[in-house]
This record gives structure tokens, C-alpha cells and sequence, in this order.
């Protein structure tokens, strides 16, 4: 219904890309066909544009860590921990650390 109603060129989908980095593993699609799933593991809907600084005090790690690795052949290696992370209001989250810094939690993205 969309589609018809804003043309076809207005409505997106996504694409899984094969990266490990949670900023790289997809793109916007515009063809009508299914998503297929990547990952067996679970990952956020709604990804921050940018990762946000995360008040550790309040929130729960309910799973983790997950270490990631990638990214050392294009110059934007990461090395990161994440958790399953759930706030005082019930939120879900997936937050990481940088592996060797004490820079904090970081907020990725939140699960629906």
C-alpha cells in the first residue's frame, strides 16, 4: 500500500551485508523481496546512527560478551565486547565496550 500511495522509489527495505560490524551488516533495498536472516544471534531493529555514551549505573547486562572483530582490511577495525543490556524502564539494548579502552558502554541500538 505504500508503494502505491508514495511510489516505489520511496519505500525501502533492508539488505544484510556480510560484515561483521554492526554499522556495515546491511543496506537499504528497494526490491520487493524478503529479507532473508543472517544471523542466527540476536540483533537490534533500530540501529543509532551513532553509538551514544551509556550511563552504566541503572542498567542491567543480561547477556554477554560477544566479542566482534573486523574490519583491519578497510582501516575501520573494530574490537568490540557487547552485551544484552536492559534498563530500569524494561528497554532492551545492545551496548558494547572497546576492547583495551575504559571508555564505558557505548548504546548501539535498541530491540523493539
Amino acid at each position: 500500500r505504500l508503494r502505491a500511495r508514495l511510489g516505489d522509489d520511496a519505500v525501502q527495505g533492508l539488505r544484510f551485508h556480510a560484515d561483521h560490524r554492526p554499522e556495515c551488516a546491511w543496506q537499504a533495498a528497494t526490491d520487493k523481496s524478503p529479507c532473508p536472516t543472517l544471523h542466527k544471534v540476536q540483533r537490534p531493529g533500530w540501529l543509532l546512527s551513532e553509538p551514544a555514551p551509556l550511563a552504566e549505573h541503572g542498567v542491567h547486562i543480561l547477556m554477554g560478551p560477544e566479542r566482534i572483530e573486523s574490519g583491519w582490511w578497510d582501516g575501520a577495525d573494530i574490537r568490540r565486547d557487547y552485551y544484552l543490556i536492559q534498563t530500569r524502564a524494561g528497554q532492551q539494548g545492545w551496548a558494547f565496550r572497546n576492547v583495551g579502552q575504559s571508555d564505558g558502554l557505548w548504546l548501539q541500538g535498541w530491540f523493539a
